[in-house]
């Protein structure tokens, strides 16, 4: 099939094909077939498997385990009832030499747009995805085994019975392998398209189709290619690029990013005054201390406060100061966590996959959760083992699994799926914790990093996920610390720590404010950070190679001796007139804005 045919016959109708013969050149059509092969070049790398028969069954769960670990379960005859999947994980991130073995087919590019995601899906015969749909163009590429897949079009979403709850609110209720009729009556009439995707073949699946995925033998896919294809609807560049500000004194303000730079820089600024220089600026009567845009609203923005259990939020449409929503923490269903001491929330962030999710992260150790099609109130909660207050919050690009960072400097995570069944969901179980990871301990594995510098524990202020790499979550530390953990292997891959070069001589850690706010720059894995004892900016260079200045694996006299006279790449400091304690990058250009203790600018982001 030409590409020209699959745009004007599939991709611009949405309608489902299998492309054969697309992919028959690619190495992994024999390589990804021995067994010792993979061994060799990943056999030691850890990943994260599914364990069960599918995400919604109640004895599902995840376990990390080692490659050569799971090669051997899933070509295991004796254990069918054990079935162990790796799905929908960045494999090709994490293990380069299989991302060298397949290419991006033409195809991947019909509508002008940018790889959003590029997953690995291996498994044993029998594994099953149970129906589902997904907000993008995908192209499912089978290269090793064969797999049953039924698609039915967005149009009968109402009659597949799609749970209520948010979580699962693109998954059916129904079990394809065993109809029940007289709970879903309406399934069994229902028209599909089904097919047997055999090795070499490749499936177009439009956005929003339902598609239930079964494996017909050991199977390896790469289902990468989704996409965020440009299909003429308003987005942040057309409409502007917006930057909102909290302060400790109450105040939400929303600058448009050009003006605010005009104003700073160009020959208008000595004409405007105050009240030109922002679109929006709201007075609240508490203090504020976190900020955070909704991905799926553009006008709506969710404030917290450390000193309030409530988040608000404001429509930047309206011109009113009034809130068009405020969620409030409800009663805790664990005793510990009802203390009106650390009753705050330190941060906020929105899932992604909707407009009804959103979680803060509370000064009680816990992480709240709130679908606004339900109730003000949350309704689920994830907590630590211990009271600890969490500073920050982030969901990763597949809004699974949330990360939490800690006071006392541990990294907590949870699978947002939990391995339970939707009635746990409705039922407000508590959602098991994954990992948890204590980044002292983490850092006194770095030899190099061991013999220069006493390691202690410190608190984190924030976590950030790198846009141009999503495997790669960023903290910085109270310390003035900043590195990268590699989610894929859990380990830190990179650090850059001021103590070492002097620059926290003399710092009065009395007056450094109570958390910072970094920012990576949008497409170039840069990471700009507030200097914790000068006034300045530090630009990080946090790519992920070992040609990194800030990897731990970094050898500067080699990196010296292979660049010649241009020498090693130099992380870089930027001077400023103030002390740094937040940073927001203009997501198309790079432009960074600081805020400054003085102006009070506490959290910033851009969008």
């Amino acid at each position: 099939m030409s590409l020209e045919t699959f745009i004007s016959d599939h991709f611009l109708r949405e309608s489902p094909v299998v492309i054969s013969g697309c992919i028959d050149h690619w190495p992994a059509r024999t390589k990804w077939k021995d067994i010792e092969y993979l061994k060799g070049i990943a056999g030691d790398r850890t990943v994260p498997v599914e364990v069960g028969k599918n995400y919604l069954c109640t004895e599902w769960k995840q376990e990390l385990i080692t490659f050569s670990q799971f090669l051997e379960r899933i070509w295991c005859t004796d254990c069918p009832a054990n079935l162990t999947y790796l799905a929908q994980h960045p494999l090709f991130d994490q293990i380069r030499e299989l991302r060298n073995d397949i290419m991006i087919p033409d195809f991947c590019f019909a509508g002008g747009g940018e790889l959003q995601s590029l997953n690995a899906w291996f498994g044993p015969l029998g594994t099953v995805t149970p129906l589902h749909h997904d907000p993008h163009h995908n192209l499912f590429a089978q290269v090793v085994g064969r797999k049953y897949i039924r698609l039915y079009p967005a149009s009968v979403s109402d009659d597949l019975y799609p749970h209520a709850e948010s979580m699962l609110h693109n998954t059916s209720q129904v079990d394809l392998d065993n109809i029940d009729s007289e709970e879903f009556p309406r399934v069994e009439n229902l028209d599909f398209m089904d097919c047997i995707l055999d090795e070499g073949e490749m499936l177009y699946i439009p956005p929003k189709w339902w598609h239930y995925v079964r494996s017909l033998s050991p199977s390896f896919s790469a289902r990468a290619f989704e996409h965020n294809y440009n299909d003429g609807s308003n987005s942040c560049p057309t409409q502007g690029v917006y930057l909102a500000s909290v302060t400790k004194s109450g105040c939400l303000t929303v600058h448009d990013f050009e003006t605010l730079y005009c104003t700073t820089y160009g020959p208008i600024s000595r004409y405007l005054g105050e009240e030109a220089k922002h679109l929006l600026h709201i007075s609240t009567s508490m203090p504020l201390d976190a900020v955070q845009w909704n991905p799926e609203n553009q006008d709506e923005i969710a404030c917290a406060s450390r000193q309030n259990d409530k988040i608000v939020l404001f429509d930047i449409g309206y011109v009113t100061s009034d809130p068009v929503q405020v969620l409030e923490k409800g009663k805790s269903k664990f005793s510990r966590l009802n203390s009106e001491l650390n009753n705050g929330l330190s941060d906020v962030v929105f899932a992604s996959d909707g407009k009804s999710r959103l979680f803060g992260s509370g000064l009680d150790g816990a992480i709240y959760m709130w679908d606004r099609r339900q109730s003000n109130i949350h309704c689920l909660e994830l907590t630590t083992l211990s009271q600890c207050q969490l500073n920050s919050i982030e969901l990763d690009l597949e809004n699974r699994v949330i990360f939490g960072a800690s006071r006392h400097g541990i990294i907590y995570a949870w699978d947002l799926r939990g391995g339970r069944t939707s009635f746990a969901f409705q039922s407000h179980n508590e959602v098991p914790l994954l990992t948890s990871l204590k980044i002292s301990s983490m850092l006194e594995k770095i030899t190099s990093l061991k013999v220069q510098s006493n390691i202690v524990s410190s608190e984190i202020h924030s976590l950030n996920f790198d846009p141009s790499c999503p495997y790669q979550l960023a903290f910085h530390l109270d310390d003035g610390w900043s590195g990268v953990l590699n989610i894929n292997t859990l380990t830190v891959t990179h650090m850059h720590c001021p103590l070492l070069l002097g620059c926290k001589e003399g710092v009065d850690m009395s007056l450094c404010p109570s958390t910072r706010k970094p920012s990576w720059l949008p497409t170039c894995s840069v990471y700009a950070v507030g200097s914790l004892s000068g006034a300045g900016i530090y630009l990080l260079d946090f790519r992920p190679n070992t040609n990194s200045a800030c990897h731990v694996d970094f050898d500067e006299e080699q990196e010296s001796n292979s660049r010649g006279r241009r020498g090693t790449i130099q992380n870089k400091f930027v001077p400023a007139s103030q002390n740094v304690v937040a940073c927001a990058a203009h997501p198309l250009n790079g432009t960074i804005i600081a805020g400054t203790k003085v102006r009070l600018y506490k959290s910033m982001l851009s969008r």
